[in-house]
């Protein structure tokens, strides 16, 4: 399977609505990817990890599995 990292959208929507992964896991996948690229790029200067993981707790709950938006690192 491709990283989580590496998908599309429309890719990780269907992945979650499928149930094969969970909201958590995406924004885990994409935090460990800034995690190990950015101190090369530096293209992000404040992550929000705790607040997206807590994000992706709470929709996981409340739609087990239905996600209304993909992970981005512009989204604040």
């Amino acid at each position: 399977m491709t990283e989580l990292w590496a998908l599309g959208a429309w890719d990780l929507s269907e992945l979650v609505r499928g149930r094969e992964v969970s909201c958590r896991q995406v924004i885990e996948a994409h935090l460990r990817r800034i995690d190990g690229v950015n101190h090369r790029v530096n293209a992000i200067t404040v992550t929000l990890g705790e607040e997206s993981l807590d994000a992706a707790d709470a929709a996981d709950r409340r739609s087990r599995g239905v996600t209304r938006s993909a992970p981005c690192a512009a989204c604040r």
